[in-house]
């Protein structure tokens, strides 16, 4: 275990020097080419240098096409870092990753396609929601009564942010928007004097506006 944090600590480190180099970044934009790979850590997302799945091994007999699935039904990796080191990781503890150009985030033991980039970034994911209720015999007067909970579940659309200063993935509300906007005074005072109703009206506005004035830097493409 403190062979495999000492290795993660020594990456992170390596790729947070090389994004401090300012002359190396370009603005992001939609044409940005990001390279396939798996993120190990959030600092590999920042530098655009993921770990090429030709590096890889999981522990699955899964033989499908869709990378993604074959990941997801793993519980750990095996990598070969850039010392030559091979090392395992649970796959809940790795950032995400990136297929055909486009980056994934692990939330909630899957995959999640980022579709809109920047300081902030946001993405949207279908979970299952589980409850338990009581049975009502006044919409059911024939079925007979149980005092034992019944356990149900429902699917749910839910929206996400990113915070790119942090790689947190935060939920999207005012309370965590709030947060973010907190470091550009201009736009929080703004947002603050507004009620809660055009506050939750006006979150996605305010999002682009602080990507405008914060765009995010990531390394030019080389290839």
């Amino acid at each position: 275990m403190r062979i495999k944090l000492l290795i993660l600590f020594i990456i992170s480190m390596v790729t947070l020097k090389a994004q401090t180099d300012t002359s190396m970044l370009i603005e992001y934009s939609y044409g940005y080419k990001f390279k396939d790979g798996l993120y190990i850590n959030f600092a590999q997302f920042l530098e655009n240098n993921p770990t090429r799945f030709n590096f890889i091994t999981i522990d699955t007999d899964q033989t499908s096409q869709d990378i993604i699935e074959n990941l997801e039904q793993s519980k750990t990796i095996n990598f070969f870092n850039e010392f030559g080191i091979e090392t395992s990781i649970n796959i809940n503890e790795i950032w995400g990753c990136c297929v055909n150009g486009k980056p994934h985030v692990m939330w909630k033991n899957e995959f999640r396609l980022i579709p809109y980039i920047g300081s902030i970034s946001h993405f949207v994911a279908n979970i299952t929601v589980y409850y338990e209720s009581m049975h009502d015999p006044f919409y059911d007067p024939y079925y007979y009564y149980s005092s034992v909970p019944i356990r149900q579940h429902s699917n749910e659309l839910v929206q996400m942010i990113i915070d790119m200063k942090t790689g947190k993935i935060l939920e999207f509300n005012t309370d965590n928007i709030s947060k973010v906007l907190a470091r550009d005074s201009s736009l929080f005072k703004e947002f603050s004097e507004l009620s809660k109703r055009k506050k939750r009206k006006l979150l996605f506005s305010f999002i682009r506006r602080y990507n405008e004035n914060h765009p995010l830097y990531l390394p030019k493409n080389t290839d």
